[in-house]
């Protein structure tokens, strides 16, 4: 049975409203902050995770998620500008036997190099890495 935040946070059963009066603003922002997959900002469409875990880091994540910044013009922690992808770190997805590892939504994608981000970007939809590389080259020549 799927627990709601209101009771992971107040550790019982609770109505949102309920919640909202019984549960003080810092200990919800303690669990929020605490837990990675509770976040305070809106992810993309597309949320994109590199797992920096041994295995992986071992394997070159570190690769991927330079390939993965320089194409989608975004850093750790932030969204494209239309909103499709954002980029986070994990510390572990626990598929060590096919890393390196990077989780797009809930789809796990595995035993990644960096000449695959391209692909697998396209694979998403309309947003082609090309235009996130045009973008990328604007931001680029406007801050030189």
């Amino acid at each position: 049975m799927k627990r709601s935040i209101c009771t992971a946070i107040c550790g019982r059963d609770a109505a949102p409203d309920c919640c909202k009066a019984e549960c003080s603003v810092s200990r919800v922002y303690g669990v929020v902050t605490f837990y990675t997959f509770f976040y305070d900002d809106s992810k993309g469409k597309h949320p994109i995770s590199v797992c920096m875990g041994t295995a992986c880091y071992v394997r070159g994540s570190e690769k991927l998620l330079e390939e993965f910044k320089r194409v989608l013009g975004i850093e750790v922690g932030e969204t494209t500008p239309d909103g499709k992808f954002s980029l986070d770190c994990l510390r572990c997805v626990g598929a060590c036997g096919l890393a390196p590892v990077v989780m797009i939504g809930e789809k796990v994608y595995g035993r990644l190099q960096a000449v695959d981000v391209k692909k697998v970007l396209e694979e998403l939809g309309s947003f082609g890495y090309k235009e996130a590389v045009a973008d990328s080259l604007r931001k680029q020549l406007a801050i030189a």
